[in-house]
């Protein structure tokens, strides 16, 4: 099924599975960021883009630009913290309030989608703002229409002792370009320039999630039953009800970039 705000809007069959497109983007990685002209290339590479969006909603991504061993020591590094016992996973536990609200490692069933407390756990880290960013006239005219985003926007990151913080910076400036090419794209597949989106989105508050789904127990795997987490050190009652690794929802945003 695709589903879109709770509604159903396709239904797949197993002799129409799913397949996701995949869109060669090399063209907006190593083109200009302006709108001085397209290329045949990059041409093409818009309508494939945006037939995917057209058609499925996801589209994977070749030719990105982002090195093989960057992903790959990305993830390394995130299987490493999660295969620690859950006592050594908590020195970086997530705050609910205070300066740092929101950022840190989140405990298996903490987050809830949909009022459901979802079968997965995760590290959150968001852009670091300076003080100059902070005093913005735009920033505080926002926060103060809504001052309850202040801790998050004030807050700095919570990394695991596991967690290389150089690592993670340069991972989220190659999303960030990644990021920039494919909105570029996007723009001209909606027949508009390819700048046009830049002065939205060059300046973004990013989001990163480091996100494990725990296998289950194979004795309850495939009945919606639940892992007791006790032999994890953890708490039962955090996921009790537990079924989807994460519910139906729509990130918020502009572009999720997903590395699996």
């Amino acid at each position: 099924l695709i589903v879109r705000q709770g509604r159903i809007i396709r239904r797949y069959s197993p002799s129409r599975a799913l397949t996701i497109p995949v869109v060669d983007i090399s063209p907006f990685v190593s083109g200009t960021a302006d709108n001085s002209g397209t290329t045949p290339a990059q041409i093409a590479t818009a309508a494939a883009l945006g037939d995917a969006c057209e058609r499925v909603g996801f589209f994977y991504v070749t030719n990105h630009g982002v090195p093989s061993k960057l992903l790959e020591d990305v993830q390394t590094m995130a299987r490493r913290f999660f295969a620690c016992d859950l006592r050594d996973k908590l020195a970086a536990e997530m705050q609910r309030t205070g300066q740092n609200m929101g950022r840190g490692y989140q405990q298996l069933g903490l987050n809830v989608t949909q009022g459901a407390r979802d079968w997965h756990e995760a590290v959150d880290l968001f852009r670091e703002l300076s003080e100059a960013d902070l005093s913005e006239p735009q920033l505080q005219m926002l926060l103060q229409e809504r001052p309850e985003l202040g801790h998050i926007l004030h807050g700095r990151n919570v990394y695991p002792p596991q967690f290389d913080a150089d690592l993670v910076r340069e991972y989220v400036a190659c999303m960030r370009r990644l990021g920039a090419a494919v909105m570029r794209a996007m723009a001209l597949s909606l027949a508009l320039p390819p700048a046009h989106f830049e002065p939205l989105t060059s300046d973004s508050f990013w989001v990163l999630r480091f996100i494990n789904y725990p296998a289950r127990d194979a004795a309850t795997a495939g009945h919606g039953d639940l892992v007791g987490l006790h032999s994890r050190g953890g708490d039962a009652a955090l996921a009790d009800g537990a079924v989807l690794g994460c519910g139906d929802h729509t990130d918020y945003g502009c572009l999720t970039i997903v590395n699996q």
